[in-house]
């Protein structure tokens, strides 16, 4: 990578589909994929939850309201940005996204297969230039990566196995937060979770930092595939191989917390949540040596009050349906 920093980011899109159209969005030439068209979206803020960032970056280009909705896909991408002397990994979050038939406030508007959308978009200027293309017309495209993967229109071969990168993947900035008078650096993760049940029992990891029990899983890293990093990380954390996955939900949670070197960090979390199956019930063990978890079990779901818990687990059990009396 030469001179170029390590950088990851979290990027979430909309997926909308209107009378037999896509609605696309055309980067301007200071973006970062100049002249291609791209699902719309933007750069997850700190703090944010993705689905907001998902409908902002639909209210730039659209006047209508929008619900961003249950989550399709979880892709990683990785480019070279010279101009910033970086090498960033991104990893997008697209979500099914639905319009509402009311117009927001000041919004004028043109047609495009039954979307309202902004006017006064030429597509050359620093603004995006929104448009609904037919599906027959995608092909023909000049696309972004991730939008072609979405779509269906390029080849999405990667293995689901373990990544191989070990690039570091927390994104710092400025300082905001206070702790004690002092200002806290503000760090953004992105993490891979799954939700494994057998015989009405979890499968959990315990951190070995606090020694509360969470789901395993953890930071996405530098290139890696989201599905790639929770086969890794659950092969770390419990010793155990996935036989499948499905994604299920997007969790997002920002706090004040302490780091396991020590620091004390203002800290937003974009967790991916998976459904994920395991044959049978084996025995769980760590096989990471060094790493934050040390010990992993199967929990009864009945049992889970009896033991302390990360904050991550009931609003993960909540979002997948996932009773645990």
């Amino acid at each position: 990578m030469g001179d170029l920093r390590s950088g990851q980011c979290v990027f979430a899109a909309a997926l909308i589909r209107q009378d037999d159209g896509v609605l696309l969005v055309r980067s301007s030439r200071r973006g970062e994929s100049p002249g291609r068209w791209s699902l719309p979206g933007d750069r997850v803020r700190h703090g944010e939850h993705p689905r907001q960032s998902a409908t902002r970056g639909v209210l730039a280009v659209t006047a209508q309201e929008v619900l961003a909705g249950r989550v399709r896909y979880a892709l990683s991408d990785v480019r070279r940005i010279p101009r910033r002397r970086e090498h960033r990994h991104t990893v997008h979050l697209v979500f099914e996204t639905e319009l509402s038939q009311g117009e927001r406030p000041g919004g004028r508007s043109r047609k495009g297969l039954g979307l309202r959308l902004l006017e006064g978009c030429a597509g050359t200027s620093g603004r995006r230039c929104g448009r609904v293309f037919p599906l027959e017309e995608l092909p023909h495209l000049r696309l972004s990566g991730f939008t072609a993967r979405a779509l269906g229109l390029s080849p999405d071969d990667r293995p689901p196995g373990p990544g191989t990168t070990a690039a570091e993947p927390v994104r710092t900035a400025p300082a905001a937060a206070q702790h004690n008078g002092k200002s806290l650096p503000r760090v953004q993760r992105v993490g891979s979770y799954g939700v494994i049940l057998s015989e009405g029992c979890l499968l959990m990891s315990r951190f070995a930092g606090n020694g509360r029990w969470s789901l395993p899983g953890g930071g996405v890293e530098h290139g890696e595939e989201p599905l790639a990093a929770l086969h890794r990380e659950i092969l770390e954390e419990t010793g155990l191989a996935l036989d499948g996955a499905l994604l299920r939900d997007i969790d997002s949670a920002h706090f004040t917390g302490q780091s396991p070197s020590g620091r004390v960090e203002d800290y937003h979390v974009v967790r991916i949540l998976y459904s994920a199956q395991i044959p049978g019930r084996p025995r769980p063990h760590v096989t990471e040596v060094g790493g934050t978890t040390d010990d992993a079990a199967w929990v009864d779901l009945t049992e889970l009050g009896e033991r302390p818990l990360s904050r991550a687990v009931e609003q993960a059990l909540r979002q997948l349906g996932v009773r645990n009396t």
